[in-house]
């Protein structure tokens, strides 16, 4: 198992698992359970997000295409409004 990505967000590892998930690669979230352990103690990277090794280079690209470039989205809500009309 390899790590493709750390998070200080349980719901961001998650989100990103499955991203990974739906893209045909199966991970799991570690550290899920030692968020107790830290009370009010920020997180910093305690959650990670695992993959198979051969899985690894595809969910490096799935995770790659979900923190694109926000440049892609439009400036506006006009501009969205006509998106997805």
């Amino acid at each position: 198992m390899k790590i493709a990505c750390r998070s200080d967000s349980l719901i961001d590892a998650h989100l990103r698992k499955g991203v990974l998930e739906a893209g045909g690669v199966r991970a799991h979230v570690g550290g899920e359970y030692l968020s107790g352990a830290l009370g009010e103690m920020p997180a910093c990277g305690l959650y990670v997000v695992w993959v198979d090794d051969a899985d690894l280079a595809s969910a490096k690209r799935l995770l790659a295409e979900l923190d694109g470039d926000p440049g892609d989205l439009p400036a506006d809500d006009d501009d969205l409004t006509e998106l997805l009309a």
